[in-house]
């Protein structure tokens, strides 16, 4: 035999209960883009090509779009911050 229970909430509860809820959500979405990103910051012209899944062609359109590098030594280094700036002002 099974027992029901029916809980009736107040309005102005059910909007505390909801923010709290999304704040909640919010923050795990949040863990679970940063655990998605490289570890670490500066990447390689192949580690980024690697990480975006993407060739030659398009290393040079996110030149085209400002993408810009840092030398040292005979690497260069991509700012992968820079990276999903640029990612961002080319969605359409």
């Amino acid at each position: 035999m099974t027992t029901q229970i029916q809980v009736v909430l107040s309005e102005e509860y059910t909007k505390q209960l909801e923010k709290q809820i999304e704040k909640v959500i919010d923050r795990v979405i949040e863990n679970k883009i940063a655990q998605m990103k490289p570890y670490k910051r500066y990447l390689t012209r192949a580690e980024l090509c690697k990480f975006l899944s993407i060739g030659q062609c398009t290393m040079d359109k996110l030149a085209q779009a400002g993408l810009t590098y840092a030398v040292l030594g005979n690497r260069y280094l991509f700012d992968i911050e820079e990276v999903y700036r640029i990612l961002e002002t080319l969605k359409k």
